[in-house]
């Protein structure tokens, strides 16, 4: 009876094991996830940023803006062309 005790014993400890492993997979693959989503609030967010500061500030635009500005107001002079 000795090894059959301890044979349960050894599958009821692998079995926790798994489970314990399963619930941290899980709980990695949710904040993954919630983290992405994160991120996609993040970039809309500059999105809006940039468009807000192009309206404002396009046809003067800081030094560090500059460049970023002109492509922007180049790409619209080529649809307005098209």
């Amino acid at each position: 009876m000795g090894f059959s005790d301890n044979l349960t014993e050894m599958a009821t400890d692998l079995a926790q094991s798994v489970a314990a492993t399963s619930k941290r997979v899980a709980e990695i693959a949710k904040l993954s996830a919630s983290n992405l989503a994160e991120e996609g609030g993040i970039k809309k967010a500059y999105v809006e940023l940039g468009k807000l500061y192009y309206a404002e500030h396009g046809a003067t635009p800081d030094a560090g803006y500059a460049a970023a500005c002109e492509k922007i107001a180049a790409a619209k002079a080529t649809i307005e062309a098209n």
